[in-house]
């Protein structure tokens, strides 16, 4: 009987050191992927920085006009979204609000 017990005793250890190795691995495995992350990240800013630097420096005065182009164009855009948005906004509640209540 006393023999069982031991048995049982030991495989419950050796569960336990597995299940506690198990966690480390886990844990060392996150470390390791929050460190690559962290390094991809830093990686990915970095060429970032370089290539709009680059583009700065290469487009000169063209890109001030090119990010004026594009903020008109974009807000152009915003303005009939926002049009648009207030010439249907009632109509699109009440479409709304016969959906829920069907």
């Amino acid at each position: 009987m006393n023999e069982i017990f031991q048995n049982l005793i030991d495989a419950d250890a050796r569960a336990r050191k597995l299940y506690e190795d198990a966690e480390a691995y886990l844990k060392n495995t996150h470390d390791t992927i929050d460190e690559q992350k962290a390094k991809f990240i830093e990686g990915y800013r970095a060429r970032a920085l370089e290539r709009i630097a680059k583009v700065k420096e290469e487009s000169g005065e063209s890109y001030g006009e090119t990010m004026k182009t594009i903020e008109e164009k974009y807000q152009a855009l915003f303005d009939k979204l926002e049009g648009t948005y207030t010439e249907n906004h009632a109509k699109w509640e009440e479409d709304l609000f016969a959906r829920c209540i069907k």
